[in-house]
Parts: structure tokens; sequence; C-alpha cells
């Protein structure tokens, strides 16, 4: 999955572990790891906070 490897890039670049990650994002170690594998599909909810930790912040654009 190209977005758990996004996030595992951007994690590492900021020099946190999949635990400070976790913590900062309230979200279990587990399910970090799970989204890194690409085995977790993630909220868009919990997809924004992990990219909020890692500096980013995800915008929904309306295409109808």
């Amino acid at each position: 999955m190209y977005e758990g490897n996004m996030i595992k890039n951007l994690r590492i670049k900021r020099g946190l572990t999949q635990t400070q990650l976790a913590i900062k994002a309230n979200v279990t170690q587990q399910h970090i790891s799970g989204i890194e594998l690409g085995n977790i599909m993630p909220s868009i909810k919990t997809y924004n906070k992990i990219l909020s930790v890692l500096g980013f912040e995800l915008y929904l654009r309306n295409t109808s």
C-alpha cells in the first residue's frame, strides 16, 4: 500500500518510532504497524491525526 509506505518514510524522516507516532496520534503501535504494512486501512479521522503528527494536513476535495 502506497499510503503505508509514505507514512513509514515520513515517520522515519521525522525520527519517530512506531510507538512514538502511535502515542502522539492516540492509536496503538499495532495499528501504526498494520497501516505501514498495508494490512489496515485507517479511517479518514485516524489518517488525518497521523498526518498531522507528521506535519501534514489532509484536504478532501469535493469532486461533484
